[in-house]
């Protein structure tokens, strides 16, 4: 109908940086999104909790390439970056959190981090030790759907 009124939201494809450099594979979206609540907690108290994180989403994770993106309303997108830079630690890790994409539909999220998976993935999977490496990266791109490895193979 006419009168209904679309919710712009905004699309944060986010790059993970350990201090130790090692791949954390048991890092989930519940993880990110208790993160992010308790730097909003920190920086914005009860107002940030009941303004914006019912509004936020992680929607997407991947700890081999350590992105993630988050879908926030467009009006939170100075408050939520904020809170992504404050963000130091995930599962008890030192970590730095750059925010190395901002898009106003998924689709276009979903395509620069499919891009940027695939080369990260690619690399990866050149770097491999062994057979046992390469087989999981293999299987978790078959899960995640990826079309990645085929020209390496």
């Amino acid at each position: 109908s006419r009168n209904m009124v679309r919710k712009k939201q905004r699309y944060f494809v986010v790059e993970i940086i350990y201090e130790d450099n090692k791949v954390d594979l048991n890092l989930s979206r519940e993880d990110i999104f208790r993160a992010i609540r308790l730097s909003i907690q920190d920086l914005y108290g009860d107002y940030g909790i009941g303004a914006f994180s019912l509004n936020l989403f992680v929607k997407y994770v991947n700890p081999y390439t350590k992105l993630f993106f988050v879908q926030a309303p467009r009006e939170y997108q100075i408050i939520i970056r904020a809170c992504l830079t404050f963000i130091k630690m995930l599962r008890n890790r030192l970590c730095i959190l750059n925010c190395i994409y901002v898009a106003a539909t998924i689709k276009s999220a979903e395509v620069f981090l499919l891009k940027r998976d695939k080369e990260t993935l690619r690399a990866l999977y050149k770097n491999c030790k062994n057979v046992s490496e390469r087989a999981k990266i293999m299987e978790f791109t078959k899960k995640q759907n990826l079309d990645v490895l085929n020209d390496l193979l």
